[in-house]
């Protein structure tokens, strides 16, 4: 596969989900089997016990969102992708200077060591011929819709309200996960009063009773997405024990 490919005049690595998804297997695979030796837990009891399973895969992810290029590489790839046609792939902006030929990525750390810190993109989004630009932002606050509209214009305002293309991707955290508490349409009309300069979709990304991820795009338009939240704990538990065997 050609991971390096040319856009805004700058070099780009792409991968696609079953790339990313090895990459972070092998990087989180040693965590996980160490939490479960810790707590005394084995692959026949997790197969039983889903709330083992997400106890300790709440614990890697814990350490995961310490990471903020992690945090965005996995939304990326194991939550983004899933709105995308199969065969579409996450790409990141990469230092410059970097010849593509005299390196390979092969985990973790190589992919980390070659992106670029972009002052606008954090990751792109390549479907079919297509490229999409995305900033992510978490918010850990009070689901409330003044409250994720404040939030908005304080993250727009550090870019001089203006994103040009590149689209504001807004992943919901908070503790208290009652999105209902949000007025969406009330917030799209609020976004569109304020005459932005950005050309890009302002998202909102979250997780409706962990049954399917929704995306609400708020700001040009209002409209809803959502896919069903695939079984990709199990699916990874699986990859994770027949690696061990070996």
């Amino acid at each position: 596969m050609e991971y390096f490919k040319f856009l805004n005049n700058k070099n780009v690595v792409c991968l696609e989900k079953i790339e990313l998804e090895s990459i972070f297997e092998k990087a989180k695979g040693k965590k996980i089997i160490q939490e479960m030796i810790k707590n005394n837990i084995t692959f026949e009891g997790l197969r039983h016990d889903r709330r083992k399973m997400l106890k300790i895969t709440e614990t890697v992810a814990a350490e995961l969102s310490k990471n903020k290029d992690e945090v965005e590489m996995f939304l990326a790839f194991d939550t983004l992708l899933d709105f995308y046609p199969k065969g579409s792939e996450v790409c990141f902006y990469i230092k410059q200077g970097f010849n593509p030929s005299e390196r390979q990525i092969t985990n973790l750390a190589d992919l980390k060591n070659i992106i670029e810190e972009s002052f606008l993109t954090d990751f792109i989004i390549k479907s079919l011929n297509e490229f999409r630009s995305f900033q992510l932002k978490r918010y850990r606050n009070e689901l409330e819709t003044d409250n994720l509209l404040s939030f908005i214009k304080t993250k727009l305002q550090y870019y001089g309200s203006d994103l040009g293309d590149v689209n504001l991707l807004i992943v919901l955290q908070s503790q208290i996960n009652n999105v209902l508490k949000v007025n969406f349409n009330n917030l799209h009309e609020k976004l569109k009063s304020l005459n932005l300069k950005s050309k890009g979709q302002i998202l909102i990304l979250y997780n409706e009773n962990v049954r399917s991820t929704v995306i609400n795009q708020v700001y040009p338009d209002l409209t809803t997405s959502n896919v069903p939240i695939r079984e990709s704990v199990q699916k990874l538990w699986g990859r994770i024990q027949s690696k061990t065997k070996t």
